[in-house]
């Protein structure tokens, strides 16, 4: 039971560091609000007068809603109905906040906006919304983005720009800590002989080492798959100093369900104690590593990019 004690906590634990720097790198979108009356005031003062050109002049005389009809030509999208309504007025009161920073990072295929996909991509991952509000129409930018591993750098993380929140770069942050906790909250319950419970300097100092090794590449490189995808080399080295401190950790000479007993002397037991550490060892590690090997092959699988 110890080693099965001993082997949740380590695969919850790494498991949940996994999940925690997880980067799927889904498409985003970000939203801002447009004052179309302040850009044509600020295009026309970029520039003095004396050094405009006929087409700079026009438009910085030309009425504002003739501005705006040509500065869109038809790349609009005319927002109705209560949910655009409730969805825009949030991104007003966060602008308002200065919350909103570069835009409102969303997923591109989050509602109401993912029934911009076709407009987006067929202007180059710039459209925009309009929405009638008393006084006259509110404008809004949309900017479509897109990462993929090369947006991360050993030593320099996540380098895309803009930046979206940590809470939208890593979305399984949340899940990861659960799946830590259960493995501390089950290596805590779980029972198992007294004898075995207690862990010694030794172990403690397999384990605290093993668990930095595995998250130094995680968060050296800024995320779980790209670690495998832009340090391998880093995450290998890393990763067997994990192996080692977990097995060592697992102290498989003291936590193994019970020993093996072989006749034939001192040189049988010595047999008898080797094949004890090595199987229940790798029974160890089978039990703790299997399910974050299954993971991180699936994620490889999707999040790859």
């Amino acid at each position: 039971m110890e080693l099965l004690r001993r082997a949740l906590l380590v695969g919850c634990l790494l498991s949940g560091l996994w999940l925690v720097r997880l980067a799927p790198l889904d498409p985003l979108v970000t939203i801002t609000p447009i004052d179309f009356a302040q850009q044509q005031r600020q295009e026309a003062a970029s520039v003095p007068d004396a050094q405009k050109t006929e087409a700079q002049r026009r438009r910085a005389q030309i009425p504002l809603p003739v501005y705006i009809e040509e500065f869109l030509q038809f790349n609009v999208f005319s927002a109705t109905g209560p949910e655009w309504d409730q969805f825009l007025a949030e991104v007003d009161r966060r602008a308002r906040l200065g919350s909103a920073g570069a835009g409102i990072f969303m997923h591109a295929d989050d509602e109401p906006i993912r029934v911009l996909a076709d407009k987006l991509a067929a202007a180059g991952g710039t459209t925009y919304i309009s929405m009638s509000r008393p006084g006259g129409d509110a404008h809004y930018r949309i900017d479509q983005h897109g990462w993929n591993h090369r947006a991360f750098y050993l030593g320099k993380g996540f380098t895309g720009t803009p930046a979206p929140p940590a809470s939208i770069l890593y979305p399984f942050r949340g899940v990861g800590l659960v799946c830590m906790l259960t493995g501390a909250l089950l290596f805590t319950l779980l029972p198992s002989p007294p004898h075995a419970r207690k862990i010694s300097l030794k172990e403690g100092l397999g384990f605290a080492p093993g668990v930095v090794a595995f998250t130094v590449p995680l968060f050296a490189v800024g995320g779980s798959v790209q670690a495998l995808t832009q340090a391998a080399w880093l995450t290998a080295a890393s990763w067997t100093v994990t192996a080692i401190g977990m097995h060592v950790f697992a102290s498989p000479l003291r936590t193994a369900p019970g020993p093996v007993i072989e006749a034939g002397g001192p040189a049988a037991g010595r047999v008898a104690v080797n094949i004890l550490f090595v199987r229940a060892g790798l029974a160890f590690l089978l039990l703790a590593l299997g399910p974050l090997a299954l993971l991180i092959w699936a994620t490889m699988i999707l999040w790859n990019r």
